[in-house]
Protein backbone atom coordinates (compact mmCIF):
# COMPACT_ATOMS: atom_id res chain seq x y z
CA UNK A 1 0.00 0.00 0.00
CA UNK A 2 1.31 3.42 -0.95
CA UNK A 3 1.99 5.76 1.99
CA UNK A 4 0.13 9.04 2.06
CA UNK A 5 2.17 12.20 2.37
CA UNK A 6 1.03 14.26 5.39
CA UNK A 7 0.13 17.31 3.30
CA UNK A 8 -2.60 15.29 1.61
CA UNK A 9 -4.14 13.94 4.79
CA UNK A 10 -7.57 15.39 5.39
CA UNK A 11 -9.06 15.85 8.85
CA UNK A 12 -11.13 12.61 8.83
CA UNK A 13 -8.26 10.48 7.60
CA UNK A 14 -5.83 12.20 9.98
CA UNK A 15 -8.14 11.35 12.87
CA UNK A 16 -8.32 7.71 11.75
CA UNK A 17 -4.53 7.55 11.54
CA UNK A 18 -4.11 9.05 15.00
CA UNK A 19 -2.87 12.46 13.87
CA UNK A 20 -4.26 15.15 16.17
CA UNK A 21 -6.42 17.86 14.63
CA UNK A 22 -8.37 20.85 15.88
CA UNK A 23 -7.95 21.92 19.48
CA UNK A 24 -5.99 18.75 20.26
CA UNK A 25 -3.37 19.66 17.65
CA UNK A 26 -3.28 23.27 18.86
CA UNK A 27 -2.80 22.24 22.49
CA UNK A 28 -0.15 19.67 21.55
CA UNK A 29 1.88 22.27 19.66
CA UNK A 30 1.60 24.77 22.52
CA UNK A 31 2.73 22.18 25.05
CA UNK A 32 5.61 20.86 22.94
CA UNK A 33 7.20 24.30 22.53
CA UNK A 34 8.31 24.18 26.17
CA UNK A 35 7.64 27.92 26.34
CA UNK A 36 5.15 29.71 28.62
CA UNK A 37 1.80 28.39 27.45
CA UNK A 38 -0.11 31.67 27.77
CA UNK A 39 2.33 33.47 25.50
CA UNK A 40 2.45 30.67 22.93
CA UNK A 41 -1.34 30.31 22.93
CA UNK A 42 -1.71 34.03 22.26
CA UNK A 43 0.95 34.14 19.53
CA UNK A 44 -0.22 30.96 17.79
CA UNK A 45 -3.83 32.17 17.89
CA UNK A 46 -2.77 35.41 16.18
CA UNK A 47 -0.78 33.50 13.57
CA UNK A 48 -3.79 31.32 12.77
CA UNK A 49 -6.17 34.30 12.74
CA UNK A 50 -3.93 35.98 10.16
CA UNK A 51 -4.41 32.90 7.97
CA UNK A 52 -8.15 32.74 8.53
CA UNK A 53 -7.83 29.54 10.57
CA UNK A 54 -9.15 28.64 13.99
CA UNK A 55 -7.91 26.11 16.51
CA UNK A 56 -11.23 24.23 16.38
CA UNK A 57 -10.73 23.16 12.75
CA UNK A 58 -6.94 23.14 12.62
CA UNK A 59 -5.21 20.57 10.42
CA UNK A 60 -1.51 19.84 10.04
CA UNK A 61 -1.59 21.48 6.62
CA UNK A 62 -3.21 24.63 8.07
CA UNK A 63 -0.56 24.73 10.79
CA UNK A 64 2.30 24.22 8.34
CA UNK A 65 1.02 26.92 6.01
CA UNK A 66 0.48 29.43 8.83
CA UNK A 67 3.92 28.79 10.32
CA UNK A 68 5.67 29.06 6.96
CA UNK A 69 4.06 32.47 6.41
CA UNK A 70 4.97 33.49 9.96
CA UNK A 71 8.60 32.43 9.55
CA UNK A 72 8.84 34.20 6.19
CA UNK A 73 7.57 37.42 7.77
CA UNK A 74 10.09 37.09 10.62
CA UNK A 75 12.85 36.50 8.10
CA UNK A 76 11.87 39.62 6.15
CA UNK A 77 11.81 41.66 9.37
CA UNK A 78 15.23 40.37 10.37
CA UNK A 79 16.71 41.08 6.94
CA UNK A 80 15.43 44.63 7.18
CA UNK A 81 17.00 45.07 10.60
CA UNK A 82 20.32 43.51 9.55
CA UNK A 83 21.02 45.84 6.64
CA UNK A 84 24.21 47.84 7.20
CA UNK A 85 23.78 51.27 8.70
CA UNK A 86 23.91 54.15 6.28
CA UNK A 87 27.15 56.16 6.43
CA UNK A 88 27.00 59.08 8.82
Amino acid sequence: MKELEPRFIKKDLATQLGTPTGDELFETVVELTGLPQDAVTHELSQILDNQGCSSENLTLEDLRSALVDYLESLHQEMEGNLEPDAPH
